[in-house]
């Protein structure tokens, strides 16, 4: 009982505190690959001399108008995040007045597939970090369990929860009519379901007392890791 208890309550309070850095992560591999895709797109249209000329053009004058924009310090953040929204749409337009209709086509099912791969890896990271929680649960576990004074009721439900969550668990994993990344996918929802579940079953001082430990979890691993790359030096 007390192996499902530290499982539901540690995997609850460790996804709270990585979600934001997950995406901070994901957001910036998205920027990477966009840049990328984008410039590969363009090399598989065939496109001729002249539309390669005009291509830089617009490219050019994207860039200045963006930059423009970025440096306007009168601008807010939000403003300058509509402008640069809007100055994207005008530079789309530009590009599909000098591409021919079978070249239009196979840009969009080219950016359909680009989609696809982003949405599959940010499941991967999902599910990595899913894992990496798991492996911290021993860890600070029985901590958790001390100053969180449970109620025997908060204990049996948490119980109840982990049984029905590893249950479907393993029904996903072991569905081979599945891909991996369906599988991430279907994982991901199931633990965003779970923290639900758990949200509804910790008292809200439960909550934000769990959260102040990951904070200093988080710090002290933080610290354990500079220590580690002084002794490499």
């Amino acid at each position: 009982m007390k192996k499902l208890l530290l499982l539901g309550i540690t995997a609850f309070a460790l996804t709270m505190g990585v979600n934001a850095q997950v995406q901070r992560k994901v957001d910036s591999t998205q920027k990477v690959m966009k840049r990328a895709g984008d410039k590969n797109m363009m090399g598989q249209l065939d496109l001729t001399a002249d539309q390669r000329q005009k291509m830089k053009e617009i490219n050019q004058d994207q860039k200045q108008k963006a930059e423009a924009i970025r440096n306007n310090d009168a601008l807010s953040d939000a403003q300058k995040k509509e402008q640069l929204k809007e100055l994207n749409k005008k530079r789309q337009e530009s590009v599909n007045a000098i591409l021919t209709k079978e070249q239009k086509e196979k840009m969009s099912r080219n950016a359909d597939m680009r989609k696809d791969k982003v949405a599959a890896m940010k499941d991967r990271k999902d599910l990595s970090k899913a894992n990496g929680d798991r492996k911290q649960m021993k860890r600070h576990g029985m901590e958790g369990m001390k100053k969180l004074n449970l109620t025997p009721d908060q204990q049996q439900k948490v119980k109840e929860l982990n049984q029905s969550q590893k249950q479907k668990a393993d029904a996903i994993r072991n569905d081979n009519t599945l891909t991996k990344d369906q599988k991430a996918s279907q994982l991901k929802e199931l633990n965003k379901n779970r923290q639900e579940a758990m949200k509804s079953i910790l008292s809200k001082d439960q909550q934000e007392q769990w959260k102040e430990m990951k904070k200093g979890n988080g710090r002290k691993n933080q610290g354990n890791k500079q220590g580690q790359v002084r002794r490499r030096a």
